[in-house]
């Protein structure tokens, strides 16, 4: 039996009137059957957004994201699930946290009000970068909304919504400090990101696309490989992507709230990114999915339809169309390993 942590919206705000979970839980699948079992429920933590697990340290991170008021970072242990501390995110709707190990410091988005924090667990120091900027979508690109954080190399790389840019930032840096970044196109609205070797992967909201792009290690600089359509062109429209994870037998696949659907594409020897499938899901508005260690099955967290769906991956990466069980749960949003 292999577990799994649960992030559902659990608090009523004013961009959440449905939300009817209740925080954190862990469940079982069951390898051969992919049967969900409900294991424990958490009500220590409020609308858990994303998760980050601390295998070193026990520690699983918890970004609560609210709307009306600074969300939270919560520190847990991660047998225990006990809160062991709490922090303020500075911000509102904090989207995402990670760990980096080289600093030992946790760092976050909040989308909201567009700025990156940092919080070091060796003294506490706390830092807070207000990004500025806009683009083209009068609608939803007024001002930055940082959306994801990835680790590479000596850089922290954040992708920001609402001014269509990946921002470069020093990792080594005491404070966040940009040096750079990557300019995607107009009115994208680049949301979650993948790093695998030395390729970028680039899930856009606003225009469903899939970006890639290419590191040079000699001149340090990235540069644009390649753009895929993320959903069937009937579908451009109302897609909004959320996430995008890496499977085996390089298999990305990422899904689409609106749209309802998982989309796969195949990464060949050659670097070449080939569209492969569409998954029609059951219930509405994918969030942050999750795989199974061994592959087989995926976890797809339905906002909407307050379940979480499970489906079988076949021997070549391949998501089957056939829905193998539902878990009933109220709004999840997020899903993880343990």
């Amino acid at each position: 039996m292999e577990k799994f942590y649960i992030g559902c919206y659990s608090n009523k705000e004013t961009s959440l009137p449905n939300a009817k979970g209740k925080g954190l839980s862990v469940v079982s699948l069951d390898s051969k059957t992919g049967i969900l079992t409900q294991e424990r429920v958490v009500e220590t933590v409020d609308n858990p957004e994303y998760f980050y697990l601390n295998k070193k340290k026990g520690e699983l991170y918890v970004a609560s994201e609210r709307f009306t008021e600074f969300g939270e970072i919560s520190i847990l242990d991660s047998e225990t699930l006990e809160v062991k501390s709490r922090v303020s995110s500075r911000g509102l709707s904090t989207c995402y946290v990670c760990y980096d190990e080289n600093t030992n410091r946790l760092l976050w988005c909040n989308y909201a009000t567009g700025n990156i924090c940092y919080h070091n667990l060796d003294d506490g120091k706390e830092g807070n970068l207000q990004l500025e900027g806009s683009s083209i979508n009068k609608e939803r690109q007024s001002s930055p909304h940082p959306h994801f954080v990835a680790l590479f190399k000596n850089t922290i790389m954040v992708s920001d919504l609402g001014c269509d840019l990946i921002h470069i930032l020093d990792r080594s840096c005491d404070d966040l400090k940009v040096i750079g970044g990557i300019v995607t196109p107009k009115g994208y609205g680049p949301r979650h990101m993948l790093i695998k070797s030395n390729k970028l992967y680039v899930i856009c909201e606003l225009v469903p696309k899939l970006l890639i792009y290419n590191y040079d290690s000699k001149s340090k600089s990235w540069t644009f490989e390649q753009e895929l359509d993320n959903e069937k062109e009937e579908k451009m429209n109302v897609s909004n992507p959320a996430a995008i994870k890496m499977g085996k037998h390089n298999v990305l696949t990422t899904s689409n709230r609106f749209s309802d659907t998982l989309r796969q594409f195949k990464i060949f020897e050659d670097d070449r990114v080939v569209d492969m499938k569409t998954i029609k899901l059951g219930g509405k508005c994918p969030r942050d999915f999750c795989f199974s260690k061994d592959g087989r099955w995926v976890l797809v967290p339905l906002q909407d339809s307050d379940c979480i769906e499970v489906y079988h991956i076949d021997s070549d990466g391949m998501i089957e169309d056939e829905l193998v069980f539902v878990f009933e749960t109220g709004t999840p949003v997020c899903a993880i390993n343990i």
